[in-house]
């Protein structure tokens, strides 16, 4: 079963350090071509992964960042792209991602795009999550950095325009979910897909979403799939 730990805050689904970073950078996103879809890999900044049948975790790759691949393979996709990867540590104290066990990506000139990974025991990139923070809707100049901005369809539509009838079109019946006690953050579990979906509460508000859409963070995550 998942475990990614889902504590609130503005953005609660991301390290405490992207977190800082989130609430005060200006935003520039990285105009960089990922590669194009290649066997079975659905490049999200290109194909609707909705409209990909069959689809599971390991077929999803961002930015081409995807599950299975070394952390060799992952710093040589992002000097490919001109982008960054950085990992753990307080703000200006942090770690290269050569030397943590999670990563997150950053355009050109520094600025996260609201990806983020986790490496497992042999080195492999094992879970990946895409975050849209509820203040990425705040204009800003030159542009937003979020890598969600540039998803297609339903995928896109999923971010920009959540509403729980769109979660269930898109992902069917959850297997679970759960509620933190101490923050109300709502996820959704579809262990057959590899996936999750978390929300985190609207200010003062429930933690279901509202009929028409969602205004606080969302974070789709992946990780291996589990066989029935």
């Amino acid at each position: 079963m998942f475990e990614r730990n889902t504590e609130v805050s503005s953005c609660y689904t991301l390290p405490r350090v992207l977190c800082a970073f989130l609430l005060c950078a200006p935003a520039v996103f990285s105009q960089s071509s990922p590669p194009a879809n290649s066997g079975q890999m659905i490049e999200l900044t290109r194909t609707d992964l909705f409209a990909s049948p069959g689809w599971s975790s390991k077929s999803v790759s961002v930015l081409g960042f995807h599950l299975g691949m070394t952390k060799q393979e992952a710093l040589e996709n992002a000097d490919a792209l001109g982008i960054k990867l950085t990992g753990e540590g307080a703000p200006n104290y942090e770690r290269p991602c050569s030397a943590s066990t999670d990563c997150y990506v950053e355009d050109q000139r520094g600025f996260p795009t609201g990806i983020t990974f986790e490496f497992g025991d042999k080195g492999k990139l094992s879970k990946l999550w895409i975050t849209r923070a509820a203040e990425d809707k705040r204009p800003v100049r030159g542009g937003p950095p979020w890598v969600h901005w540039r998803f297609k369809g339903l995928t896109y539509e999923l971010f920009s325009n959540y509403s729980d009838s769109l979660r269930q079109k898109v992902f069917g019946a959850e297997t679970t979910k759960t509620i933190e006690a101490n923050t109300d953050a709502l996820t959704y579990y579809y262990p057959r897909l590899g996936a999750t979906l978390s929300l985190s509460p609207c200010l003062q508000r429930s933690p279901e979403p509202t009929p028409k859409m969602y205004c606080g963070d969302i974070t789709l995550g992946f990780e291996p799939p589990v066989s029935p």
